[in-house]
């Protein structure tokens, strides 16, 4: 005999494939981040000093690199704020592509810019409006990307309300510092 389950709801285990698929993006797009912003923290370390602020010397080159990381952080409660407002218009889906996309091409730009020997001082301004480009993206994916999984939860009816909590709190194991108590979308 099987139990009868209200229209519009699945019966239990009949998504998994799904949730598997949109747990892993989820996760897969937290460490392509946190890769980003580790390579790039390097890079300022060891690099862009030499490379973008050559006139400055070693020392304060390398303050000015790592302020150049800093921007990309200040720029990410704005970009939470922009892309929230049109992932609540246009859906967060595609506005996790934008996001996505937009980081994609900044990290390339970065990777792909002139020196200060050859550009002058053009090339520490692209690389600031590149790294405030990379924030505003980086901003904007956690405004999408942890509401994915639980905005995607498989309707069960033993479950208390229209969502699972187990799977709701599973959003926060996308965090790359491992699972926490606290949710923003749950």
């Amino acid at each position: 005999m099987t139990a009868h389950h209200p229209p519009g709801q699945a019966t239990p285990g009949s998504r998994p494939a799904k949730m598997r698929r949109v747990a892993f993006a989820s996760f897969i797009g937290t460490v392509v981040e946190f890769y980003d912003f580790g390579i790039y923290a390097t890079a300022a370390a060891l690099v862009f000093a030499k490379v973008f602020f050559p006139a400055l010397g070693t020392n304060a080159g390398t303050a000015v690199a790592f302020a150049t990381l800093g921007v990309a952080f200040v720029a990410r409660p704005v970009g939470a704020i922009l892309f929230g407002h049109f992932g609540d218009r246009l859906g967060r889906k595609n506005t996790l592509i934008a996001t996505m996309s937009l980081m994609g091409a900044a990290t390339v730009l970065i990777g792909l810019l002139p020196t200060a020997a050859s550009i002058g001082v053009l090339a520490p301004i692209l690389l600031v409006v590149l790294r405030v480009a990379q924030g505003l993206a980086a901003g904007g994916e956690w405004a999408a990307r942890p509401c994915s999984p639980p905005s995607t939860p498989p309707r069960t009816a033993a479950a208390s309300g229209p969502r699972s909590p187990t799977w709701a709190g599973r959003s926060p194991t996308s965090c790359p510092w491992g699972p926490s108590s606290w949710s923003p979308c749950s």
